[in-house]
């Protein structure tokens, strides 16, 4: 299990949420990997439930997201968006599962997951929970 989170950053359009605090870190299935990422261990195969809450508030007017990548693709359905005007505070929150397939290798390469803004933003706050249920 891994708990990660970020409070008051300021991010452009497209770019990653960097991840700057950890507060609970349980078993090596899960680590964040710098600033900005969460390694899924290669060795530790299975499903995780990603759960991702954030308050955004963004710096013009559109449409506020997060999204998620997975080795640097975004995932399709870990996504979530609202309406905002400029300088309002909007809530998103997902959840969604990975899985991560076996490898009996110590050098396998990890999944590597990042959160992404869609817009240009100051994240008031991001927390992202990792738990692998299988």
């Amino acid at each position: 299990m891994l708990e990660v989170y970020s409070k008051n950053v300021s991010v452009a359009a497209n770019a990653q949420i960097p991840l700057n605090d950890v507060s609970i870190v349980k078993g090596k299935t899960a680590q964040l990997q710098g600033a900005g990422s969460i390694a899924l261990s290669a060795n530790r195969c299975g499903v995780y439930k990603i759960t991702v809450n954030a308050s955004v508030t963004p710096t013009a007017e559109g449409i506020a997201s997060i999204q998620m990548e997975k080795n640097g693709t975004l995932v399709d359905n870990a996504i979530s968006s609202a309406d905002a005007t400029a300088d309002s505070t909007v809530a998103l929150s997902f959840t969604t599962l990975v899985p991560v397939q076996a490898s009996n290798c110590e050098c396998a390469i990890p999944t590597t997951l990042s959160f992404v803004s869609g817009s240009a933003a100051t994240i008031n706050s991001i927390n992202v929970v990792v738990d692998k249920i299988v």
